[in-house]
Formats: structure tokens, sequence, C-alpha cells
């Protein structure tokens, strides 16, 4: 069951990111189960994905944050409290003990809104304002080998990882300097593979982005 719901998510994800357990009903408490997160990070905890994570967020129908009071991993013994980011980005631990322990996650609205949950592979190191072809083209090999680590057995039918997408926070500006390369709009400039290997040289932003994505046509 573990591969097949890890198949389930890995094909969703090709579209860059994951709704993956959504809520539709119009109450002010959210209860899902640890044990399904702990599988899909267990996937990734392996010396070679030190580069990428599987960050989880808490979305409203709107794709904005979840106006959320707070969140909790609860046992049959002890309640701990989960910390959320001002993007819904939901910080969870990794922790067998929660695993075995059967833990829930206990999440409290402020309003009755519908939230769902949004689930993506992202890069964890820090940029600057240079990123390097090289430094590029790793990203995108290890977030296509993850995406067949989490397919499974079904990798095969999954597409391959065509390049990369440089994030910064709703609101802000990214841009290539170089507009001969790549496709920016709003907060995000996308870089395919091909490109990158023609390319050559080093990607100059107009500001260190804040992490990638990888990017599926």
């Amino acid at each position: 069951m573990k591969k097949q719901n890890s198949f389930i998510l890995a094909i969703v994800m090709c579209i860059g990111s994951l709704t993956g357990y959504t809520h539709a009903k119009n109450e002010k408490t959210m209860v899902l189960n640890y044990d399904g997160f702990f599988d899909r990070m267990d996937d990734l905890e392996a010396p070679e994905y030190s580069s990428i994570k599987l960050a989880f967020y808490l979305r409203a129908a709107t794709g904005k944050p979840c106006d959320v009071n707070a969140v909790f991993l609860k046992t049959k013994h002890k309640s701990i409290e989960v910390y959320t980011l001002p993007d819904g980005e939901l910080l969870l631990p990794f922790d067998p003990k929660l695993d075995q322990d059967k833990a829930a996650i206990v999440i409290e609205k402020n309003t009755d809104e519908t939230c769902g949950l949004d689930m993506r592979l992202e890069s964890t190191q820090l940029f600057t304002s240079t990123v390097t072809v090289k430094n590029s083209l790793e990203l995108i090999e290890t977030f296509d080998t993850a995406f067949s680590d989490l397919g499974g057995m079904m990798s095969f039918m999954l597409p391959k990882v065509q390049g990369i997408t440089f994030l910064l926070e709703d609101g802000n500006s990214l841009y290539l300097l170089d507009k001969s390369l790549g496709k920016c709009t709003e907060n995000s400039c996308t870089v395919t593979t091909d490109e990158l290997q023609r390319y050559g040289k080093s990607l100059k932003f107009n500001q260190a982005p804040k992490k990638s994505v990888a990017y599926i046509q």
C-alpha cells in the first residue's frame, strides 16, 4: 500500500504540486493520519536527497494559505505542537516513534473554509543571485530520481523532469538578467534541461531565489 500511495503522489506531483488530503467539509478542525506523511518522507531519507525535501502546505481553495490557529501531533500519550510558516508550510517532523504510536495531525482552523493539503518536492539549499548550470542540472537529476523512488514499481510510467523552476515569495519579482534564457512570470523563472546544457554559463537573477521545484512540461 505504501508504494501504491507513493505512486499516486508522484503522478500528481508531475504537474508541480499535489492536493493530497483535501478536506471537503466546512469544519474548523481537520484530523489526518501521520503515517501517510511519514511513509512519503521515509522514501526520501537518503544522503542523495539532502538537497531536496517533500514540503507540505495547507492551502485554501483560492490557493492562499489556510487561516490556521494551531496544529498538533497527538498520540495516546502526548501532544506536540507543529509549526506553520506564513506561506502555509507545515513543518512536520520525521519521527519513527510517532509513526509507531499512530499519531494524528490535528489542524485547528480559525474559519470553516475548505482547506486542503498541497505537497511538492523542493530544494533545501540556499541560493545566491547567481546559480551555476552544474548546480541546476544536479538538482534536476535529484528531483527526477526522487520522483522515480516515490513512484516505486510504476515509476516507468512517469514523465521525466525536464527542467527547474526557481521561486520567490508571492508579491516579489524574479527574473533572469539574460532575457533570452528561460521563461519568467512574476515570482518564478523556469529553465529547461536543454536550455541549460546549451547555455553553459551561470544563471544570473535580479535577486536570490528562495527555492526551486521540478519542472515537467
